[in-house]
């Protein structure tokens, strides 16, 4: 199951990963149509994240008047009694708050920053709501920077593999891991928290193209980020990894 649906219009995709990076680097597990291959039931991939999902986000614009695909999402999320988090993103309520929603506690984040505290406050409310992680998204720190390039060598389950991982100042990250097992490469995007000399993260995983939730520990069995040396243990999906994180 992942945390947050988000709905949006086609128009709006920019607006939509900028929404949906702020909301990962929460830890919230996010899922979007935009991975859905092509010539695939689209339909039906979506129906079943709308039930497999605890939660809705609908991005409001003034495109969202237009939108046939927003007003289904919306209807079926609320057959299904997913509570729905609209968000007024640009416009007014009259141009852009859909028939249905004139009379709801729409979040207000025009004119200010995407990852303002109206965002930060919804992430709160919904981790809150569902008991998901700590409960106050704003005092996370994160106690060890990796900023830069780090290559990952690790084995475990039967197999061996490479993985080039890239921090930005927040820790954010983006990696492309090769696995013997799918030769092929396999894309992971996440926030990594650092709490009690554990790293966690979880994000969105890429394969094939194919969106899926991706959930992952990573315990630091021993750390020098300064000599740009981590030994880790990396937990994910039932598999435990032992790797090394070299700086490159």
């Amino acid at each position: 199951m992942h945390d947050v649906f988000i709905s949006y219009c086609r128009e709006d995709v920019d607006l939509m990963k900028a929404i949906w990076l702020c909301l990962k680097k929460y830890d919230l597990i996010i899922w979007v149509d935009e991975n859905i291959e092509l010539g695939l039931d689209w339909r039906r991939d979506i129906s079943i994240a709308i039930k497999d999902t605890r939660c809705l986000v609908v991005i409001m614009t003034p495109y969202i008047q237009d939108s046939r695909w927003v007003r289904e999402e919306l209807a079926y999320a609320e057959t299904h009694g997913k509570p729905v988090y609209p968000l007024l993103a640009s416009g007014d309520a009259k141009s852009s708050v859909p028939f249905g929603y004139m009379s709801s506690n729409w979040i207000d984040i025009t004119g200010e920053d995407i990852c303002g505290p109206k965002l930060r406050k919804l992430a709160t409310t919904i981790k809150n709501k569902y008991g998901l992680g700590q409960n106050d998204v704003e005092e996370f720190q994160p106690l060890v920077k990796m900023t830069g390039n780090w290559q990952l060598e690790y084995t475990g389950a039967g197999f061996t593999g490479t993985g080039f991982y890239h921090f930005d100042e927040h820790n954010n990250f983006r990696a492309t891991v090769f696995n013997p097992i799918f030769s092929e490469n396999e894309i992971q995007e996440g926030t990594w928290k650092i709490e009690n000399n554990a790293l966690i993260t979880q994000g969105t995983t890429s394969l094939r193209g194919k969106s899926m939730p991706f959930r992952a520990a990573v315990k630091i069995i021993k750390a020098d980020i300064e000599a740009g040396v981590v030994d880790a243990s990396v937990t994910s999906n039932g598999y435990e990894l032992l790797g090394k994180l070299i700086r490159r």
